[in-house]
């Protein structure tokens, strides 16, 4: 499973530049790790400055709890609510 949420229809490796795609996240399950608030926000070099941070991990789909923590797959991403994209 890859860290970044967002999909391209067809995948990269099928295009060449000047094609058209799409872009987009599935619906993602997450587990949420680190919620840190930033103040003064966050120096990223993107605007606008982020003033939350949110990091999840994807959970794999099962219909069982796993006490050793597997059903989640290692790999994380950070999002900033509050910077436009569109997160639900």
């Amino acid at each position: 499973m890859e860290t970044e949420p967002f999909r391209t229809e067809p995948l990269p490796e099928q295009m060449k530049a000047g094609d058209i795609c799409r872009v987009g996240m599935p619906p993602t399950v997450v587990h949420v790790t680190p919620v840190d608030h930033h103040g003064p926000p966050l120096e990223t070099g993107w605007l606008p400055r982020p003033r939350l941070t949110v990091a999840v991990l994807r959970r794999r789909l099962s219909y069982r709890t796993f006490p050793d923590g597997s059903h989640f797959d290692g790999t994380g991403y950070s999002i900033h609510p509050g910077d436009k994209t569109p997160f639900t």
